[in-house]
């Protein structure tokens, strides 16, 4: 009986051990960081039951829990590691992962292949695609069609030297064109600022360049700016006022308000706030050419204006809010006051007509907004003030470009001296 009871109660410790060394195996388990250091080699009490058979599965099953402690040790440091990287490499890969699509096709043929101005120029455009415009994407593949490419297409990046850029560039000013009598200075200048472009998608991309981005400058000759004088403006306002229409009344607001001739077209009259007097520049038409299958050469878009400052709110003159409550309509354009806006082009030569008939010397369309600056100054209207209603992003930009003293104002001035 003494036996029995010794027997029972060695299984009674065998078993009350055996719960408690799985207990702590379980706790150390989750404790791995700190097993992993300190490298323990044996569970308490292994050794106190050496006839039980326990301790040799017991130390299997410690064995197996540490290799599993260490294993699951080093892929917790991993995730730490990767989780600490993952919210700057998720946003870092979702906005550069196009790009790096891009320079692998442009790194596959490096080394192995010379690196056309063709070539580099078609994966500098899918770039692009990601956050241009398609006006500015549009404007980037005419001057590489029609000018860089015919001339520089089948050369290397690296081929292309200072002289022979200068003298491209000179060619265009001279002979450019389908007529041969050459471009515009805007428009050489555009030509070689997509040069640059190029240029420095080689460097990024590791070609050498044979050119530098200061080989070739454009001497800027400002043509003469035409501005309404003082009783030519007077008369045209006087003129639109006695008969009005959708167009005039869209005319005599330019004059007003200096809007560039995109913007009107493209202002609705859920833009203009009767209430407060005011104008919400948000949107600008642009003319760009149609790439599609259309048998349209060029295609009219309704897009967002190309700075930030463009988009703008502008004060509608007091003497002006009457007619512009008199010709409100919802739910359309400014101009045409119906669903579809109005082709700047017939605008523009709507305007033209108009000067005929008062007998005002030819001007085109933005010569209205050159008016309105002017007359803005001349009545005291600040620098400052002026450049935001313009959609100027700075001050000098208003008045170099737009600001122009009047005959009328340069004899009142000149009036002042005495003998």
């Amino acid at each position: 009986m003494f036996g029995a009871v010794s027997s029972k109660e060695s299984m009674e410790s065998t078993d009350s051990r055996r719960h408690r060394i799985k207990k702590k195996i379980a706790t150390l388990f989750h404790l791995r960081g700190f097993l992993y250091h300190l490298n323990l080699q044996k569970a308490d009490g292994e050794e106190e039951c050496p006839d039980t058979g326990i301790n040799k599965g017991m130390a299997e099953c410690k064995e197996t829990k540490e290799l599993e402690c260490h294993g699951e040790m080093k892929g917790h440091k991993d995730e730490a590691e990767s989780e600490r990287t993952m919210g700057t490499n998720e946003s870092q890969e979702a906005e550069d992962s196009k790009k790096k699509e891009v320079y692998k096709e442009v790194q596959k043929d490096k080394g192995s292949e010379l690196m056309t101005m063709k070539k580099l120029s078609e994966s500098w455009i899918k770039e692009k695609e990601f956050y241009l415009k398609e006006s500015s994407l549009v404007r980037y593949k005419s001057y590489l069609n029609c000018h860089i490419l015919p001339e520089f297409g089948d050369m290397g990046i690296g081929e292309i030297n200072n002289e022979l850029v200068r003298d491209f560039c000179e060619r265009l000013l001279r002979s450019g064109g389908k007529k041969g009598s050459g471009l515009s200075q805007k428009t050489v200048a555009e030509t070689f600022r997509v040069l640059k472009g190029l240029r420095k998608y080689a460097l990024d991309t590791g070609y050498e360049a044979g050119f530098k981005p200061d080989c070739f400058k454009v001497k800027s000759r400002k043509k003469p700016i035409r501005i309404l004088s003082t009783s030519e403006r007077e008369t045209l306002s006087s003129y639109l006022k006695c008969n009005p229409s959708p167009e005039n009344t869209a005319i005599l607001m330019d004059l007003y308000t200096g809007m560039r001739l995109g913007e009107l077209c493209a202002l609705k009259w859920s833009e203009v706030d009767l209430k407060n007097g005011e104008i919400r520049i948000t949107n600008t038409l642009q003319r760009i050419k149609d790439e599609s299958d259309s048998p349209n050469k060029t295609k009219i878009i309704r897009t967002s204006p190309k700075t930030l400052s463009s988009m703008r709110t502008i004060p509608i003159p007091e003497a002006m809010l009457p007619l512009i409550r008199e010709a409100s309509v919802t739910d359309s354009f400014f101009v045409t006051r119906n669903a579809h806006f109005a082709d700047p082009r017939t605008l523009q030569n709507h305007f033209k007509k108009i000067l005929k008939e008062c007998g005002i010397k030819d001007a085109n369309f933005h010569a209205l907004r050159h008016s309105f600056a002017s007359f803005c100054i001349e009545s005291g209207v600040d620098p400052k003030t002026l450049s935001e209603i313009l959609g100027h992003s700075n001050v000098n930009i208003t008045l170099n470009l737009y600001v122009h003293t009047t005959m009328d104002a340069k004899r009142k001035q000149m009036s002042k001296l005495t003998l």
